[in-house]
């Protein structure tokens, strides 16, 4: 079986690259200096409309921490129902307390809002006080994936602590190494953490002014997985 490669699009046109360039699944967002926010439903609709590819969309209504006040959970959670009748394939969210932990009030009402779509607790994770306690907590609550680095830094400096995840998961949950994944360092990221699944925005020099994922970087990428497959 080969290995799943999903291409973070900050943009439609981005997105567009993505899915005729061999993207397996696209996360779909926008605002890339700020790592990615709530995209546009219009956006999101027309994407869904016009390719026949998997589209997961992030849900964040502000750059910054990740710790959400009531109001700004309630807008989260509109936004992901809204988002599900349109037909997305999947949700990519999460919110953490002050004191780093899981705000495990503010996660279940958003996995709720979901309903039956698959749910990936995004890179706050990466910022938890205890990591491995919060991937049980995540798996109790029914979510499918968490897209991590490992850490500080991105995944290929974090190699065995992502093989780490991959073991304690045992496939309850999957565990989708992301930051700076790039053809060059793919290979050791696969092969040491044992990973399914991987994320990559493609993007050669990360630019605020050009956020669109390069094809043939995307295309090589899909190359270099097949073949370990």
């Amino acid at each position: 079986m080969s290995i799943l490669l999903e291409i973070a699009c900050f943009s439609e046109r981005g997105a567009r690259l993505a899915a005729v360039s061999g993207a397996d699944r696209i996360e779909f967002c926008q605002d890339y200096p700020s790592g990615g926010v709530t995209p546009e439903l219009q956006a999101t609709e027309a994407l869904l409309e016009d390719y026949d590819i998997p589209v997961f969309v992030m849900v964040r209504p502000r750059p910054g921490e990740f710790v959400f006040s009531t109001e700004e959970v309630d807008r989260i959670c509109t936004d992901i129902s809204a988002f599900r009748e349109i037909g997305v394939h999947g949700i990519v969210a999460g919110a953490l307390t002050s004191n780093g932990k899981l705000d495990e009030v503010a996660c279940k009402r958003m996995r709720e809002a979901a309903g039956t779509l698959p749910f990936t607790f995004h890179r706050a994770f990466d910022t938890l006080s205890d990591p491995r306690e919060s991937l049980e907590q995540l798996i109790s609550w029914g979510f499918q994936r968490i897209l991590t680095s490992g850490g500080a830094g991105n995944a290929i400096d974090n190699l065995d602590t992502l093989k780490e995840y991959v073991q304690q998961a045992n496939d309850r949950i999957i565990i989708l190494p992301g930051g700076g994944v790039r053809p060059d360092n793919l290979a050791p990221i696969i092969g040491t953490t044992g990973a399914k699944e991987v994320h990559s925005s493609a993007l050669h020099q990360p630019d605020p002014f050009n956020s669109f994922c390069d094809p043939a970087m995307i295309r090589l990428m899909k190359e270099q997985l097949s073949a370990t497959a």
